[in-house]
């Protein structure tokens, strides 16, 4: 009952028709033009030889696809994995009909072009699982999942209870039932009811705490629970007690540092020792006011360069909590960055700089290409090969050059601002046979953005809102 409101939710016609475009935006996303045409093609011949079987393929495609449009729901491209399978069937019967009959209508139709169709298919098949290989192998070594259902169980506290998102409860459950982990904690799904998501999260920790149990939460909203008790960081999830915490958490290393004379720093814990450039760093930090304050702090995390540049920050507003109050930043080392060792330091806004160090974080360059809109290769004598480069034009007459270099340590990207109008020029570079050639000046593309958010997330598209 708790997704009866979700079935069939985008009907309108102002709804309905951007939805439709988002489906053909998933199909391009998963599969090659050729790869879909030859769907088509395979559609196409069913009518002419088997029409019920191509009603049956071809409706239950156009039916799954409406079912996955009007659904509300943020996993869109995993629910179209159903209607993949009859467009795989449609593929394959089209191969098999072009490839091995050569008595097909018109002149042209003959045994060596339906065997052309049919290795162009597989070359374009073959092709797309090449392109896609790095994706693959990076989501078959990545652990995060296990990671964080592992740590939230291994930090609960004894007989809590754990409310949880789908996507977290299954693996939870799967730690709990098949590897036997903590079966004195209990977890259970926070099903959807009523009009506010939000509001069926915060009811329901409401009613957990009354029953004197901690309560952890996968899913947090501020608004909504601004009525709660405030919660402490437990890795990614939050953490509502039943007593203030009066000693450091296990992991976390000590200190004993006081900040501007309002806040003694009592220890940390840095979720990685080291990071790739764009991805994100966490660190909990646990202190104490040293007077009884009451309303909030003002907080600020640096990440401080080899060169005292800035190149990642987190701002907060915190409230002191009874007994020890624990505090996450998140610092995400933004694009221009180089690889070395960078300086956390934790501060309090002001006239003067009251910041002092915490930590160090070991940033290294990036295992993979980030996203360009300008492929090239490009060596230079010095040893980089240009991979790509993009322009960006969020700020009017300021043009910003990104160029993405592949080094011997992996891939970092250079930030060049206020570009001369008549284009940047880099220095020669080798071409076929070790020749060195000059290099074509790049041209500013004012029609480009590129907009890093982090994690490998940019933000290529047109402005949010036409220029005045």
């Amino acid at each position: 009952l708790g997704f009866r409101g979700d079935l069939f939710y985008y009907l309108t016609p102002a709804e309905l028709w951007p939805r439709f475009q988002v489906m053909g935006n998933v199909l391009t996303f998963q599969f090659h033009p050729w790869l879909l045409a030859g769907m088509g093609l395979g559609l196409a011949l069913l009518l002419w030889r088997d029409r019920k079987l191509a009603l049956l393929l071809g409706g239950t495609v156009a039916l799954h696809t409406f079912i996955t449009a009007t659904y509300r729901a943020p996993q869109t491209v995993e629910y179209m994995l159903p209607a993949y399978v009859p467009l795989v069937i449609m593929l394959g019967y089209g191969i098999g009909q072009v490839a091995g009959n050569p008595k097909l209508p018109g002149k042209w139709a003959s045994k060596h072009i339906g065997l052309v169709g049919g290795a162009l298919m597989l070359v374009t098949a073959v092709y797309q699982g090449w392109q896609h290989y790095p994706s693959f192998v990076t989501l078959h070594q990545d652990t995060s999942t296990n990671d964080y259902a592992q740590s939230v169980l291994r930090q609960a506290p004894p007989d809590s209870i754990i409310l949880a998102d789908w996507h977290w409860a299954t693996p939870l459950w799967y730690l709990q039932e098949v590897e036997r982990q903590r079966p004195d904690v209990a977890v259970q799904f926070v099903f959807p009811e009523g009009e506010s998501y939000a509001a069926n999260w915060a009811a329901r920790i409401g009613e957990e705490l009354a029953d004197g149990r901690s309560v952890i939460a996968t899913h947090f909203d501020e608004n909504a629970y601004a009525t709660l008790p405030a919660s402490e960081p437990l890795g990614d999830a939050f953490l509502f007690r039943q007593q203030p915490r009066t000693t450091l958490p296990d992991g976390y290393t000590p200190l004993n540092l006081t900040l501007n004379d309002e806040i003694q720093l009592l220890g940390y814990q840095l979720e990685k020792a080291k990071i790739e450039i764009a991805q994100e760093a966490t660190i909990s930090i646990a202190w104490e006011p040293i007077s009884n304050l009451q309303s909030p702090i003002p907080l600020f995390a640096h990440l401080i360069g080899y060169d005292g540049q800035l190149y990642a920050q987190d701002d907060l507003q915190v409230q002191p909590q009874p007994g020890i109050t624990l505090t996450q930043f998140r610092l995400t080392p933004r694009p221009g960055a180089a690889p070395g060792d960078f300086a956390i330091m934790l501060g309090t806004p002001g006239a003067v700089d009251n910041r002092m160090a915490i930590t160090n974080l070991a940033v290294t360059a990036m295992s993979r290409l980030p996203v360009t809109q300008n492929r090239v290769y490009r060596t230079l004598p010095d040893g980089r090969r240009l991979a790509g480069y993009d322009w960006d034009n969020t700020l009017n007459g300021r043009p910003r050059l990104y160029l993405h270099w592949q080094t011997e340590q992996g891939f970092q990207t250079e930030v060049r601002d206020d570009i001369n109008p008549d284009g940047f020029t880099l220095s020669p570079y080798f071409g076929p046979w070790g020749i060195t050639r000059k290099n074509q000046q790049l041209t500013v593309n004012h029609q480009q953005f590129y907009v890093p958010l982090g994690q490998g997330i940019v933000w290529t598209g047109q402005p949010l809102a036409p220029s005045p």
